[in-house]
């Protein structure tokens, strides 16, 4: 493969001598190659490469750039010249930094022998052991400048070179740098640096450089010059310096919070002023006025107004662009920044603009420098220069027909870039501005100094400096972009700095001079290793994975990152020092979401700093979150919950809507191989009973014991039923002579109904039908039954239709009739009619009995037909056996499903014991099936106990496990996906009913058609449809055997979670919780209690059931926060609600159908209703008032009283933004309360809209669960404690007030969607305080409130107008967006069921006057 992919690069690259060169030098040593830009450094690599490949075996050649934009450019570089190599391109654009798994490196690795990714890629990799450097042969750094102090290239090599290199028998890869500048500054120690880092020594060529200045095209230097001025500030300026100079430290939130905890750091805080909020207007200010000696007046007032319209914008964002901002931050500068006003229009771009000196010579400069051909960028200091400078270009009357704008800023999604209110560059769409740049789309780029780096745009002829370059590498960098041969490089510079010029062009020939002496060996700089100021190390052996000190405090951040967060949490780990007569010492506390044992850590030694310390307190806890299981071996969080992570591992282990599975077995096989060797007939009685008592009775003979058979329904039409019953089967013995005789009779049986579907030289059916009375001779009987006779002779004067048989037409053959009389010609008739006629009506055609029939289909039977006697011929098979003949389709499909049952329970569901047939056939049957019952009412109790108990034995199991990992583990276990799965391993989709009896096409079986025949079809059924069976028949094993069952079920499917006894789990919990004892307790805990209405044994799980994410425990103390019980509540919750509800409907006699059920779940456990409950419980404290009294007098007191509610005993953090988020949810409570609880109490129809007027914070919903939770666990399991706090609640007499009075539970929008038919619902929202044309539609179907009138709404408020088709149906208004499309779909559904109702009485009075 290696000499392939050399003859390819040879015929596409064609190597110049200098290069030849390089890739010699590269050979022999590890090299930096220092050329210029345009020079094909890459080129040398891509020689360096091939080379490599051809020696280094199954290892690895990795590419490193320091850009996501470089590593897309150079990959297509390397892939187009070595294209039999496989190459990979990795970048965090790909997600790799959530790559947890090895198996998904090893995937993403396979067979590849180039990667071209970023440093920071690799050594991620390699910190987690993913990826090792005994694997990797060639290390090729482009921008090799870069590698120094924290840069991720210089961390891999002193992590993962440097500390191999004394360590006989370990491989070292080799190394090869590119660059065109190696130093950052113009001095000697920059470059001897970057060697050592590198452990290679820089090259340029010598004995060719004559044929490297061939190709090497320097651009013409112009410095241009421009007046250092002070401009005056604008009036918006002027009011942003007023009030940054008018900021009160002691009002800053963090000064506040500091204060409040009376930490350490509040006067050093206060003393330095570098508070978050002070920072992000001290950044703005700072941007502000560079803006405005840079580039005018106008870019200041632009920035401002842009800056503070975004922060208005997004403040209430969900990803804000102030991430790392408290509520109380986001109020402080809400504050300040509303006081501007940013009303109006932004300026308009004219000739008579005021702008700056700078602006004006750059709008002068490229006005007279573009002409065709012209690609030019422009380099800018900051990302807000880019932004701005872009409007003024495109929109100047000098520029904007001349210049096609793009820009260019860095991607990067870091936490800093997020927290700046003075960031208002936007990064969309800039992917491809480079490539239009290049093809001429754009002709000019404004970029920030990420464009400076290997960008490779040859067309460039133009680079302009906006801003001189901070250093000797950036001054390169940049003049490396002008390659063109007639390129020109301008640099601006401000009056007096002239000089800079002349000392960057001194030190580069300086620095040249220093990397060509060949005589320089790297031993004149390893003196600078084991400088390190501390070193500790934990490793993974089976993965390779590291620890250090100086990676333990980024990996902790990410570990506390990837903890689901929660409103108003700060979910960082909190780090104080200590200051002792030794040194410094820290302590981390990390989220209260953790177990005790695991939140709190110290140094194990004192250090200098306070950054050392920093670090082994890290490094302590990293190692314990690793030993307690909440770390892997690769030493990453056992997985990550933001929502680009879940996608990606859906997207690697993609769940398809459709499956193909084994066709559905054939029941029918047992029953046919037993016939071919018969030891005992058996004989089955069945009767065919009416209202009116037994019509017939008939025996069935099969070769073995038929499953129990529970009566059937035979349904003749929609108002007629008639029941087959089933007797306990004999034992004939083998009588071959009445098999034989049984098998004419069920012939001759099933011909008389079905004559054209029958064969008529077979009679090996599986079952066989004979009458039931065994004093008669068989054989008798059926030569006196076989057979027809013409109509004739006294034949006729039989008049009861029962004891004759089928009458047939001759003349109309293939039709059946059933005698009714004999008729005469009547003189109406026509003479040449006969004198005699047969009344007859049709024999039903019908097949299928089991299905109860609409009357609007009902068979018409009751009309008459007049035969001619002559043409007619009567079956000698009395009419009875016909009529039963009929039913025999629907008798054996019955049996069918009594086998296919049987088979299931005594195979794949044997271990559960599952003996309640009829609720494992309807566990096994879709809705398509159209059997009698399907599985959709089991499966909603079997999905509801499925989730309840995982979620006990997760907890159970893993006592560590926080939430945000005990929730995901949980969604995986009951994921459609991997019950699907579980159906298919374990062969259950082989009987999965998804087809329905279709008696037209229904023929009879013939044993000699199922035997020694495999069914090797293949049908296509959905995984939702496999997982609903296996919920559903969980669901069976629950309403047959219980708790017990259901676990021997789980067994079955579920294998990886070791099913123990349910009695066993709820000690587990209860002795982990019981373990984690608190030094204090709320002094008001028996009133928790009270209202609670448990008494707690143990009163850790009380204390924790309250303790809100945000709580800041003290030192010593162990509690931690409510989020574990909250998890378990939730599944408890959900399972005593589903079964009530399942209940419910089977007290109903199955009339609650599993809509409803699932509609009235849906309206009880939704955070909305259980804020509302959550408000409603409250008890009375008994408060002594004292009572006013005059001087010298004794206080006198009154026995008062104060209602709380179970929010009032929240344990939480410090900050007033929760509390107000509180105060204003029970404010709308008071509001609400009397409209919500007339309509739970009158009304037929839930409130949705007013419960979302209410918009509780979830801390509602989390502690009526998590108390839930502490109440289960306290109670060791048991569920009437549980019901008895939600009974409290008024929980459970709202679920059964649902039921019983049939309240309306769907939501709104469900409601409308059918009213709407196939016209377009819309719902257009604005805010009252937008101008109305401001609209924000969105798609769906909607509801509404009837008491608007009782509410105020105001500014900010919001209206909705609700669109059906092109229909205006009406507008309302609400608090928030939610309520205000709830409220519009709610009246939308009563004003168009009124419109329906009109019509409808419209049109019955059109019919009745017709």
């Amino acid at each position: 493969m290696a000499a392939n992919a050399r003859h390819q690069v040879n015929d596409t690259l064609t190597p110049r001598t200098y290069q030849l060169e390089m890739l010699e030098q590269s050979l022999k040593q590890n090299i930096i190659v220092a050329m210029d830009t345009g020079s094909g450094k890459t080129n040398i690599a891509v020689l360096r490469m091939e080379a490599e490949l051809e020696m280094c075996g199954e290892k690895m050649i990795w590419f490193l750039c320091p850009t996501v934009v470089l590593v897309e450019q150079q990959h297509q570089v390397v892939s187009s010249q070595l294209p039999s190599v496989p190459t990979r391109l990795l970048s965090g654009n790909d997600g790799v930094d959530r790559w947890s798994e090895q198996s998904i490196w090893d995937n993403a690795l396979e067979n590849v022998r180039i990667v071209v990714c970023t440093h920071q890629v690799l050594l991620d990799a390699l910190i987690h052991g993913f990826v090792r450097m005994e694997s990797i042969a060639l290390l090729v750094f482009d921008e090799a400048h870069n590698c120094i102090r924290g840069h991720p290239s210089n961390r891999i090599m002193q992590a993962f070179y440097h500390a191999r290199r004394h360590q006989e028998k370990l491989h070292l890869p080799k190394i090869l740098g590119l660059t065109a500048s190696p130093v950052m500054r113009g001095n000697v120690e920059g470059l001897q640096t970057i060697e050592h880092n590198l452990n290679a020594i820089s090259k340029t060529p010598k004995l060719n450089r004559d044929e490297l200045l061939m190709y090497v095209h320097r651009p013409e230097m112009i410095a241009m010059m421009y007046p250092d001025t002070e401009p005056a500030a604008p009036p918006l300026l002027q009011c942003l310096l007023q009030a940054y100079a008018s900021l009160e430290i002691e009002s800053d939130p963090e000064i506040l919070r500091l204060q409040e905890e009376s930490n350490g750091k509040y006067l050093e805080v206060r003393n330095s002023r570098k508070t978050y909020c002070h920072d992000q207007m001290k950044r703005l200010v700072r941007r502000a006025k560079e803006l405005n000696t840079e580039l005018g007046s106008y870019a200041a007032e632009m920035f401002i107004r842009r800056c503070v319209h975004n922060f208005q914008a997004q403040r209430g964002a969900a990803r804000s662009i102030l991430r790392s901002a408290t509520d109380d931050d986001k109020t402080y500068l809400s504050e300040i920044l509303d006081s501007f006003d940013v009303s109006g229009e932004e300026t308009n771009i004219s000739s008579d603009l005021h702008l700056s000196p700078k602006a004006r010579l750059l709008l002068g400069l490229l006005a007279r420098e573009f002409k065709s051909g012209t690609a030019a960028i422009v380099f800018v200091k900051t990302r807000a220069a880019v932004a701005l400078l872009f409007t003024l270009l495109t929109q100047h009357p000098l520029t904007k027909s001349v210049l096609r704008v793009g820009t260019f800023v860095g991607t990067s999604n870091g936490q800093t870039r997020g927290s700046n209110i003075s960031d208002i560059a936007d990064a969309k769409g800039q992917r491809g501005t480079l490539e239009e740049l290049r093809v001429g789309t754009k002709n000019l780029v404004i970029a920030t100094s990420v464009c400076e780096e290997g960008i490779n745009i040859p067309v460039c002829n133009l680079v302009v400096c906006f801003d001189h370059p901070p250093n000797l590498k950036s001054f390169i960098q940049r003049r490396g972009r002008a390659r063109n041969l007639t390129s020109k490089y301008i640099v601006m510079f401000p009056t007096g700095q002239e000089k800079l010029l002349a000392n960057w062009n001194k030190s580069e020939a300086e620095m040249k001079k220093l990397y060509m002496d060949d005589m320089r060996r790297l031993e004149e700089i390893r003196d600078l290793e084991g400088l390190e100021q501390g070193h500790r190390e934990f490793a993974i052996k089976s993965t390779g994975a590291k620890l250090t000190l100086l990676d333990a405090i980024q990996h902790l951040y990410h570990f506390c990152s990837v903890i689901p967060a929660s409103a108003y949490t700060d979910m960082k780990p909190l780090f104080t020092f200590e200051t002792l007569d030794s040194g410094v010492s820290a302590r981390v506390v990390l989220p209260n979401c953790l177990d005790p044992s695991i939140r709190e850590f110290h140094s194990v030694r004192t250090w200098m700093t306070e950054r050392w310390a920093r670090m082994d307190a890290a490094f302590e806890a990293y190692v314990s979150l690793h030993r307690a299981g909440l770390v892997n071996d690769n030493l990453l969080p056992l997985g990550v919950s933001d929502d680009e992570t879940v996608r990606m591992l859906e997207e690697i282990a993609i769940r398809p809507a459709m499956v193909r599975v084994d066709a559905q077995c054939d029941p029918w096989s047992g029953i046919a191989t037993a016939w071919q060797s018969v030891e005992t007939i058996c004989h089955l009685k069945v009767t065919i009973h009416s209202a009116e008592g037994p019509l017939i009775s008939m025996g069935v003979i099969a070769p073995l014991h038929l499953p129990h058979l529970v009566d059937l329904g035979l349904h003749l039409d929609s108002k007629s039923t008639l029941h087959a019953k089933f007797n306990q089967p004999t034992e004939l013995g083998d009588d071959e002579h009445i098999v034989a005789v049984a098998q004419e009779i069920t012939s001759l049986l099933i011909g008389s109904a079905f004559p054209s579907r029958i064969k008529h030289n077979q009679q090996d059916f599986p079952l066989l039908f004979v009458p039931y009375d065994n004093s008669r001779d068989l054989r008798s009987w059926l030569e006196c039954t076989r057979g027809s006779l013409n109509w004739a002779g006294d034949f006729g004067s039989k008049q009861d239709s029962n004891e004759l048989g089928i009458v047939r037409d001759q003349s109309k053959p293939g039709r059946a009739f059933i005698f009714q009389s004999i008729e005469h010609r009547s003189p109406e008739r026509q003479v040449c009619e006969p004198d005699l006629l047969l009344k007859v009506s049709r024999f039903p055609k019908k097949v299928d009995f089991s299905q109860q029939i609409p009357r609007s289909i009902d068979e018409v039977l009751d009309n008459f037909i007049f035969l001619d006697p002559k043409n007619c011929r009567v079956d000698k098979l009395p009419l009875v056996y016909s009529r039963f003949a009929t039913f025999i389709p629907s008798i054996l499909h019955h049996v069918e499903n009594a086998l296919l049952t049987e088979q299931l329970c005594n195979g794949i569901l044997a271990p559960a014991d599952m003996s309640n047939g009829s609720d494992v056939l309807a566990a096994i049957s879709a809705p398509v099936a159209q059997e009698v019952n399907n599985y959709q009412r089991l499966e909603f109790i079997g999905d509801s106990i499925l989730k309840m108990l995982t979620a006990i034995a997760l907890m159970a199991d893993h006592p560590m496990w926080h939430e945000g990992y005990l929730s995901r583990a949980k969604d995986h276990v009951v994921s459609n996906g991997r019950l699907a799965v579980s159906a298919q391993a374990t062969g259950l989709d082989k009987y999965v009913r998804n087809e329905s009896f279709k008696g037209k096409k229904w023929r009879p079986i013939y044993n000699s058609d199922i035997n020694g025949i495999e069914n090797a079809k293949k049908r296509e059924l959905s995984t939702k449809t496999l997982a609903d069976v296996v919920e559903a028949l969980i669901g069976a094993a629950y309403v047959g055997g219980g708790y017990e069952r259901v676990l021997s079920c789980l067994s079955i499917f579920l294998p990886e979670i070791s099913w123990l006894p349910l009695q066993q789990r709820n000690l587990v919990l209860l002795e982990a919780a019981c373990g984690q004892t608190s030094t204090t307790l709320p002094p008001n805990l028996d009133n928790l209690e009270r209202l609670i209405g448990h008494a707690f044994e143990c009163k850790t799980l009380i204390l924790t059931a309250v303790t809100h994410p945000s709580h800041l425990a003290l030192p010593g103390t162990h509690s931690s926060s409510y989020q574990r019980l909250e998890y378990l509540g939730d599944a408890i919750l959900d399972w005593i609600i589903s079964r009530i509800i399942f209940s419910a409907g089977d007290q109903a006699k199955n009339t609650l159908p599993p809509s409803r059920m699932t509609a009235i779940r849906a309206a009880t456990v939704n955070a909305s209703f259980l804020a509302f409950c959550c408000f409603s419980r409250t008890i009375s404290i008994n408060i002594a008032e004292v009572l006013p009294t005059k001087f010298n007098k004794p206080p006198q007191f009154n026995q008062g009283e104060k209602k709380v509610n179970m929010v009032d005993f929240l344990r939480r953090g410090p900050g007033f933004a929760l509390t107000s988020a509180l105060k204003a949810t029970h404010k709308r409570f008071n509001i609400l309360e009397s409209v919500i609880v007339s309509a739970l109490d009158h009304e037929r129809i839930y409130p949705w809209a007013a419960f979302m007027a209410l918009a509780p914070e979830k801390v509602f919903s989390d502690m009526i669960e998590s108390v839930l939770g502490a109440v289960y666990v306290d109670s060791k399991g048991d569920f009437q404690a549980c019901e008895k706090f939600l009974q409290l609640l008024g929980i459970i007499k709202w679920v059964e007030s649902a039921v019983t009075r049939d309240i309306e539970c769907r939501h709104p929008k469900e409601r409308l969607s059918p009213l709407a038919g196939n016209r377009t619902v819309r719902y257009q929202v604005w805010k009252e305080s937008d101008p109305e044309g401001s609209l924000d539609s969105s798609m769906g179907v909607g509801q509404v409130v009837e008491s608007q009138e009782l509410f105020t709404f105001g500014k900010g408020s919001y209206r909705c107008k609700l669109l059906v088709g092109d229909d205006e149906v009406c507008e309302v208004q609400g608090w928030n967006r939610v309520e205000a499309e709830t409220a519009a779909a709610e009246r939308g559904v009563s004003i168009l069921q009124a419109q329906q109702a009109l019509q409808e009485r419209n049109e019955t009075m059109v019919n009745q006057t017709r």
